[in-house]
Parts: structure tokens; C-alpha cells; sequence
């Protein structure tokens, strides 16, 4: 709950132990690390919250606003209408990277308007009817403070709710966005939303009926170092500005893993000054003994422990190499290259390649040339770049299912190189635009839907042809997709209509599901759209009228489905012998 870090040290000297043979020494020993400094300095007032001001004014001024806004008015907002007004909206949506302090600086300014936060993790129960009760809930019931007042404060309380990772509502939980969008429209009680990505299509709908605040990543300025400063001074930890701002920017410039970065440091070192960690147990790798241990080399070789988005790590793989240090020669830039790159594609090694493969054509290549007198070259030359990465990533997609049809995790470097490393060498530059999620998931994701619809099909129509699937999405699916839909366009004359469709269907052992798959998978951007003009009425009547008079459906399409074929299902009251051998549409 607690994102950010930094706070006025309450609490850390009741860490602090003296026992009489340490009494002595200069300063207290404490039981060291016995909680977590992120918590333990958790900020509490405003003062102790770093960056996105801008963003905090807003939300403050919204919360003050909000009572004499929507206190007495129930009337539900319209789509749109909260994009640029924050007086019309009843919910704000607070978007930004972890470890901002999204969650931290929704309780203190809300506590600072004079409201009680009631917050709710939608990653726990975020369908629609739990997200209903929940909701419903949280503003009939009174707070356990409330029983502790008088009962003028009483009537006062002001609640404000708090929706953490809203964007954890996923696909798979039926209504919960739809049911959170339904409570916000008509809500008295204040809404604050929170996620960590504001482009995702998770939150695409959400963000229509809220008042968008986008926190921005913090940067290495004086407010957030003189904040980590004093958490290392309370804690005793003697490190300059510079090393904090090492330790920060390495973390990816994220302030709750840079103070969790900080304590890891402090268990075994005292000290980092000039570039350097020591003290604390004579460790060599945290730099006792020895004159210590350089902080950017140790700080690059633990770069992978640290958490990074995928959308952080693709950029990082398309950056160009660093010029070399004074003390580095060009081998050995490249070797250090190649081995935090492998790190990079490591930390993903299933996403990072499709992501490349993704984003790639999307890179501006310096190896391509900025000569603005010759643009064709520039061009041309692009061009060969975009061939040359197209190849090695195809062969790494051989080399890929070689390691996983024939186990052989050996080459597993080799499809690193090829699938990721050696693209991004040609393609590295700047990318056109943020990283998207791969296109290919979604693509394949139907393919294997649409193999499994057009082998359901096959399947039930073989008991009476014997055309394979190809067959059936060649030549039957395009001769049936008009007899399955035109008699159902004329309303006056729908049930006969019906009841044609609902004979051609029995003809072939069709399920009424089995009427979409036909147009799923035989509708093409040149082809007619022969359902365009079928009213929901006439679809709910071919449904009702399935459901009474081809029972006998269900155990044709069951015996198909198991065993590839049927030789003699049974037909209901028709005694014929199932309508031959090739009945076309």
C-alpha cells in the first residue's frame, strides 16, 4: 500500500537498542533491518511526498470541490464530459510507473481534505457482482472511527474510495469495469482509481468518465536525493548525493526500489563515498576491505535483480553502445554490452523477442545515416537495415523451435542473439513511439481460435459428406452463407424464414453456435455481410426455435466431435439415410 518512500524518521529511533558493554560507542546499535525502510519511512503529510505537484494540487483542489459539486446530485455523467473539467468528474484516474507514490499520495491528500480512505484492491475481487457489493458496501457502512466520535462529527464524516490496480480487471472478470463505470456515473462519494499503465486497453474505457492525472517517473532533481539522503541519516548510512543518485537512476529512477536497493547496500557496508563501498564485515563484494568496491560496476552487475517493466527493457535493447570509459578499452565496452543485453533479454526471454519483433520496424537506425543531403541513400540503406534484422529474426524463430521441439537448451544463447541482440544492433536508435504489446498474440490467439471453430464444423458435417476441413472453408462455408441469413432479413416473413434456416442447419447437424462460426470464418474484407441487416429479434427466435426442434443436435455434434465422424446418427422421426454423400450448400 505504501508506494514512494520518505518520511520525518517517526518511529526509527524505537528501533534503536543500547545495552550497557555498548554504551561506550559513538552512536546507538540497532537491531538492524528488523522492518523494511519503505515502510518504516513511509511519507505521512504532504511535505513528505516528492514529485508530481502539479498532480497533487489537482487532486487536492478536486477532493475540496467535490461536496459542493456532486453532494446532492445524482444525475449520471455522460461519456466524455470529464477529459478536461474536473468540476464534472466524480472519479479520477491515477496513472504512472510503481514506486511513484500513486497509493501513498491518494491516502495523505485525501486525509488532508478531511476524508476517511476506503481502499479496495480490484486485483482481489474485481468481477461485476463482487465489485457491485463491494462498492455498495463500502459507502452504506460506517467506518469503525466513526463509532469513537460524538455524533455531530459523526454525521460529518467524509469517505473517500480508493481503487487500487484497476487495471488488474482483466478480460476474464465478466462486468467488474462495467459495474465500476455504472457506480462512478451516479456516485456521491468520491472515487480515486489508481493503475500503473494509463494506455492500457484495460482502463480505455474507464478513463472516459474520470479526471486523468498522469504521474510522471521522478527525476534525480534536489527534492527526491535530499529525501533518500535522510532516510540514509536516520538509518546511519554514510553515502554522498552522487551515490544516492547512482543508486536511482540504476533502479530505473523508481523511489520505493531504490530505498529497498538502499537497505540491501547498508547490511553489509557503512559507507559509500567517492565512488566507492565499504565498511560493514570485510565482504568483497560489498566492498569491505580492499579499498573498497567501485559503485557503478557493482551497481551494473546487480542491474537485473532489479524489477523492470518489459516496456522499459525494449528501449534499453535498442539504445546505442555508451562511448568507453577512460579506463575501459572498445572490447571490452562490447563484451559489457553483450552481457547486459543478454541480461535484458533474459529477464523475459518468451516476450522480449515478440516485442522486438514488434518494434523494430518502428526505430529510426543511426547505422542508416542523417546525411539530409542524401535521403534516398539514408533511405536505401534503412531499408537494408529492416532486411537484415527480418532475417535474424527468422532464423531465431528457427532456432526457437529447435530448443523446444528437441529440448535442446544449449542453443538457447544462440536464439538470443539472433531473436533480439542482433536486430536491435541493426535497428538501434530511437523509437518512433512507446513500446506496444505484440500484435502477434492477438493474431495467433484467433488463428487458434478459428482452427478450432472450422474443426468443430468439419466435424459435425461429416456425418453426412465427407469433405475435410479445407474443403468445408473452401467450397461449402461460401455457398451457406446466404441461405443461413436471407430468410431472416424480412421481418414479415421471419418464421418462415426460421424454419427454413433451422432446416438447412438440420440438413448438416449444425448447432446454433455454429451459425456465427460460418461467417466468422468466411467473412473477408471484399465479402458481403449477409447479417449486417438480421434484427437481434430474428437471432433470438432461430435460437428459441433450435433449442425445441433440434434436440437431436447436440448428440450429433457430441458424437462428431469425439470420434471425427458419424456413420449413423439418429435423425429424429426422418427415415432417410441422411441426405448423401457430397449435399453441397
Amino acid at each position: 500500500g505504501s508506494d514512494g518512500g520518505g518520511g520525518d524518521g517517526a518511529g526509527s529511533s524505537s528501533a534503536k537498542l543500547i545495552t550497557p558493554t555498548q554504551a561506550k560507542m559513538s552512536k546507538p546499535v540497532e537491531v538492524k533491518h528488523s522492518t523494511l525502510w519503505v515502510d518504516k519511512h513511509a511519507p505521512k503529510v504532504p511535505d513528505d511526498l516528492v514529485g508530481n505537484p502539479g498532480n497533487r494540487k489537482q487532486l487536492h483542489d478536486w477532493l475540496m470541490a467535490f461536496e459542493r459539486n456532486f453532494a446532492h446530485n445524482t444525475t449520471a455523467i455522460k461519456t466524455n464530459t470529464t477529459k478536461k473539467s474536473s468540476d464534472s468528474a466524480r472519479a479520477v484516474l491515477l496513472s504512472g510507473p510503481p514506486g511513484l507514490g500513486k497509493t501513498s499520495m491518494a491516502h495523505i491528500v485525501a486525509a488532508d481534505c478531511g476524508y476517511e480512505a476506503l481502499e479496495f484492491n480490484a486485483s482481489d475481487t474485481r468481477n461485476k457482482k463482487s465489485v457491485k457489493e463491494t462498492l455498495t458496501d463500502l459507502v452504506s457502512n460506517r467506518t469503525m472511527g466513526e463509532f469513537f466520535t460524538t455524533q455531530v462529527r459523526r454525521r460529518k464524516k467524509k469517505i473517500v474510495v480508493i481503487m487500487d490496480e484497476v487495471d488488474g480487471m482483466s478480460s476474464g472478470d465478466r462486468g467488474g469495469t462495467q459495474e465500476l463505470i455504472n457506480f462512478i456515473k451516479t456516485t456521491q462519494v468520491p472515487i480515486i482509481c489508481i493503475c500503473n499503465d494509463a494506455y492500457s486497453p484495460k482502463v480505455k474505457s474507464l478513463k472516459n468518465y474520470c479526471l486523468d492525472l498522469r504521474m510522471r517517473r521522478l527525476t534525480a532533481d534536489n527534492p527526491t536525493l535530499n529525501r533518500l539522503l535522510a532516510i540514509c541519516q536516520l538509518e546511519y548510512f554514510d553515502v554522498d548525493r552522487d551515490a544516492v543518485a547512482k543508486v536511482f537512476e540504476s533502479c530505473n529512477r523508481d523511489l520505493r526500489q531504490t530505498i529497498g536497493t538502499l537497505q540491501l547496500l547498508a547490511l553489509n557496508a557503512t559507507t559509500i563515498k567517492n565512488n566507492k563501498i565499504s565498511g560493514g564485515g570485510g565482504s568483497s563484494s560489498s566492498g569491505g576491505g580492499g579499498g573498497g568496491v567501485n559503485v557503478e560496476r557493482t551497481l551494473k552487475m546487480s542491474e537485473h535483480d532489479v524489477k523492470i517493466s518489459i516496456f522499459d527493457i525494449v528501449p534499453k535493447l535498442f539504445q546505442p553502445r555508451p562511448p568507453p570509459k577512460s579506463w575501459q578499452t572498445r572490447q571490452q565496452v562490447a563484451a559489457t554490452e553483450i552481457s547486459y543485453r543478454l541480461d535484458l533479454y533474459y529477464m523475459d526471454s518468451d516476450f522480449v523477442p515478440l516485442f522486438v519483433q514488434q518494434m523494430y520496424p518502428l526505430s529510426a537506425p543511426i547505422l542508416a545515416g542523417s546525411n539530409h543531403a542524401s535521403v534516398q541513400r539514408a533511405q536505401y540503406n534503412r531499408l537494408k537495415l529492416l532486411a537484415e534484422a527480418a532475417d535474424s529474426i527468422s532464423f531465431g524463430d528457427i532456432v526457437s523451435s529447435r530448443i523446444r521441439t528437441s529440448q535442446e537448451w544449449s542453443l538457447s544463447q544462440t536464439s538470443a542473439v539472433f531473436s533480439t541482440l542482433l536486430p536491435c544492433y541493426y535497428m538501434r536508435g530511437n523509437l518512433q513511439q512507446r513500446p506496444q504489446f505484440p500484435e502477434y498474440l492477438g493474431k495467433a490467439s484467433t488463428a487458434r481460435k478459428n482452427v478450432r471453430l472450422a474443426r468443430e464444423l468439419q466435424a459435425r458435417m461429416s456425418a453426412v459428406c465427407s469433405a475435410g476441413r479445407d474443403d468445408v472453408l473452401l467450397y461449402y462455408l461460401p455457398l451457406l452463407r446466404m441461405p443461413l441469413a436471407a430468410p431472416l432479413v424480412d421481418k414479415n416473413k421471419l418464421d418462415a424464414g426460421v424454419d427454413e434456416v433451422v432446416e438447412l442447419m438440420d440438413t448438416y447437424y449444425m448447432q446454433r453456435e455454429d451459425w456465427d462460426s460460418v461467417y466468422e470464418l468466411s467473412q473477408f474484407k471484399q465479402s458481403v455481410d449477409y447479417t449486417k441487416n438480421v434484427s437481434g429479434a430474428a437471432k433470438a427466435k432461430l435460437t428459441r426455435e433450435l433449442a425445441k426442434k433440434s434436440k437431436h443436435f447436440v448428440t450429433a455434434g457430441r458424437a462428431a466431435s469425439s470420434f471425427g465422424a458419424v456413420a449413423d446418427v439418429p435423425r429424429g422421426d426422418e427415415d432417410d439415410d441422411g441426405g448423401g454423400g457430397g449435399g453441397g450448400g
